[in-house]
């Protein structure tokens, strides 16, 4: 395996995705990011507020996500599609780094949404994230199918979950140390 492939590939494709967006959306979701954040931030009620803007922040980027994954994409003749589970593994041991690598951004991408998940949510649990962003990654893959914009598939559920599990196990490691360590000094 070549890590510097993988690692060309990443960046491209990153870049790619941030030349793909149009300012115009991005510069919307910042002014509404923004707009939403001074307005709860200058309520009285104190309580929460926490939580209400990472709910703010993680209905923003699942609206990005969408626009990226599905709305900005062109139309394709027919749906391009791959429901066999575990299909990429057998590719990047055929020699296609580039699936790996796309697998490698599909878990980087859903970790903002478990972190997220964990703000603004208290009481959530690990199978109620489970569930929230496996709906969240099949509705995006049925979207992809169904408007025959990208390329559908099962590993990319997969790995979406996996990301957002990664994100929620952050989250929960933050407020441990923040719960134990700093609030009891």
């Amino acid at each position: 395996m070549n890590w510097e492939e993988v690692y060309i590939y990443v960046h491209q494709s990153i870049n790619s995705l941030y030349h793909s967006i149009p300012i115009y959306l991005l510069f919307t979701l910042v002014v509404v990011l923004l707009v939403s954040s001074i307005l709860l931030l200058s309520t009285r009620n104190i309580e929460h507020k926490g939580r209400k803007l990472g709910l703010i922040m993680l209905t923003d980027y699942c609206i990005l996500l969408f626009c990226i994954t599905i709305f900005l994409r062109p139309t394709q003749e027919s749906p391009s599609f791959n429901f066999h589970l575990f299909w990429s593994y057998q590719a990047f041991s055929d020699g296609l780094n580039a699936v790996m690598a796309e697998k490698i951004l599909n878990v980087a991408v859903f970790i903002p949404i478990g972190l997220l998940i964990g703000i603004a949510f208290k009481k959530t649990g690990w199978l109620q994230v489970f569930f929230m962003t496996t709906m969240l990654s099949v509705s995006i893959e049925l979207m992809q199918f169904l408007l025959k914009r990208g390329f559908a598939e099962t590993d990319d559920v997969l790995h979406n979950v996996v990301g957002s599990l990664v994100g929620f196990g952050l989250y929960k490691t933050v407020n441990y140390v923040y719960e134990r360590v700093i609030c009891l000094r």
